[in-house]
C-alpha cells in the first residue's frame, strides 16, 4: 500500500498540508481498488478485536487462527475478574 499511497503523501509533504478528510477518502479509495479483497481477509479483520464468549471452544478457536485479538476471555474468566475487583 505505501507505493501506491506515496504520490498523494508526497503531495501533502510538500505542500505543508496536513491530513485531512480528503486524504483519508484518497486512502481508502485507493486500499479498495487495490485491495479490494481486503473485507474478506478474516486475519486482518480480526487483529485487536475484543472476543468475549461462554464458549471454550469459541476462545480456543480465536486463540489459535487470530492470535493478535487484544482482548479475549471466557465469560466465566470475564465475571470473575470483574467481582474480584
Amino acid at each position: 500500500m505505501a507505493k501506491q499511497i506515496y504520490p498523494i503523501v508526497k503531495e501533502y509533504l510538500t505542500q505543508n498540508k496536513q491530513i485531512d478528510k480528503d486524504f483519508i477518502d484518497k486512502y481508502i479509495t485507493s486500499y479498495d481498488s487495490n485491495f479490494s479483497d481486503w473485507t474478506n481477509e478474516l486475519d486482518n479483520l480480526f487483529t485487536n478485536r475484543y472476543v468475549i464468549t461462554d464458549n471454550a471452544d469459541d476462545l480456543n478457536y480465536f486463540n489459535k487462527n487470530y492470535r493478535y485479538s487484544s482482548f479475549i476471555y471466557l465469560r466465566h474468566q470475564l465475571a470473575k475478574a470483574v467481582w474480584n475487583e
